[in-house]
């Protein structure tokens, strides 16, 4: 697979490893979007930008 990676979570994973892709990829993201709405809300402009990998995942 030259230039991707192998996807961490598939349907036969378990729950504590999709539990830990959520723990390290998703929560943290949302964890910033929330800390930083109000501000935008406030200033009634702003973007983000989320760019993430689960390169780290691919065994």
């Amino acid at each position: 697979m030259h230039g991707t990676a192998a996807p961490s979570v598939r349907p036969s994973s378990t729950d504590e490893a999709f539990q830990g892709y959520l723990n390290e990829l998703v929560w943290p993201l949302l964890r910033i979007v929330r800390a930083t709405l109000p501000q935008m809300i406030e200033r009634r402009s702003g973007k983000i930008v989320a760019v993430t990998s689960s390169g780290g995942w691919a065994t």
